[in-house]
């Protein structure tokens, strides 16, 4: 993550470089990514699907929606699934 805190701050004085320096550690920090959220999917989520009762899994989905309108703002979420999917035309056609 250091370097690529350290690549931002030179987009504007050499984006060229900074582009250079920041794709391997981006690439590094998708499959970080992936993999952790494929452990999530497979191992964790059933884990806790099957520890906690429906009526718990409705409450904690109310506090989750909770802290979505109040600190993000509603729709955002949904924005960010847009704005994903509307990249993903333009960057992996």
């Amino acid at each position: 993550m250091g370097a690529m805190a350290d690549a931002k701050e030179r987009l504007n004085t050499a984006p060229d470089a900074a582009g250079e320096e920041l794709t391997p550690s981006a690439l590094s920090y998708i499959e970080l990514m992936r993999h952790h959220i494929k452990s999530e999917n497979e191992k964790l989520f059933p884990l806790i699907d099957g520890l906690l009762t429906k009526n718990q899994q409705a409450w904690l989905l109310e506090q989750f929606e909770q802290v979505e309108s109040q600190r993000i703002g509603a729709g955002t979420h949904e924005a960010f699934h847009k704005m994903i999917h509307d990249l993903s035309h333009v960057y992996l056609a």
